[in-house]
């Protein structure tokens, strides 16, 4: 009896589907460990909503399965979310069909999201230390979407920016020498006049130098 009753349990374990996968770096293809990937079945569908992280390989599983049609999503932090067979990173992810008894392996890429970086310089292309600089949005009006600091040297970047067209302003601040207006990159106070600063996917903009305008702040 007791034979009869492991044999019919393993039959029922190859009834149930299994996914499993790996996550890398879409540039370099590194294993991304402590991914965060979950399942989540189609509308109507049997199967459970499932959770796990990949390993020190990049390796995920999910076992005993309901056959249907599962959505995959992955994220980790510094890496912009995605789903498998997404076409571009805007796109929704495909759905995998699983009949009861299938396996398959899939491969994630995560890219990491677009950045600007440059300095920020007083009037003589000298660095400015610890200035504030943000990112805002190409409408009318701009709304802020980021923020950075520059180090000692004036330098900064601007992370975790979706691919798009932004525009790049100073924060106005007052130092004991004086003080600098907001200004926007290519040195106008004008939002119309403002150079407009283009990012892609995985990429980093560089060389966006900013120079605020010398002047008094008031409220």
């Amino acid at each position: 009896m007791r034979k009869w009753l492991v044999f019919l349990l393993a039959g029922g374990g190859l009834q149930a589907a299994i996914i499993k996968g790996s996550v890398v770096e879409n540039q370099t293809g590194k294993s991304l460990a402590r991914t965060l990937v979950s399942i989540q079945p189609l509308p109507g569908g049997a199967g459970p909503t499932v959770t796990v992280r990949t390993n020190s390989y990049g390796m995920f599983e999910f076992v005993d399965l309901p056959a249907g049609g599962y959505l995959i999503h992955a994220a980790r932090r510094g890496f912009m979310p995605a789903q498998y067979g997404q076409k571009n990173w805007r796109a929704a992810g495909q759905p995998v069909v699983l009949d009861k008894d299938q396996s398959t392996f899939l491969s994630i890429r995560l890219a990491r999201f677009s950045s600007i970086s440059g300095i920020i310089v007083d009037e003589n292309d000298v660095g400015l230390p610890d200035h504030e600089v943000v990112a805002m949005s190409n409408t009318r009006p701009p709304r802020m979407l980021a923020k950075a600091q520059a180090d000692d040297r004036g330098m900064y970047r601007i992370s975790g920016l979706d691919p798009g067209t932004y525009l790049v302003r100073t924060v106005g601040r007052v130092y004991e020498e004086g003080g600098y207006l907001p200004t926007f990159y290519r040195e106008t106070a004008r939002v119309d006049e403002a150079g407009m600063v283009d990012t892609l996917l995985d990429q980093d903009t560089g060389n966006v130098k900013v120079r605020p305008f010398p002047g008094r702040l008031f409220n």
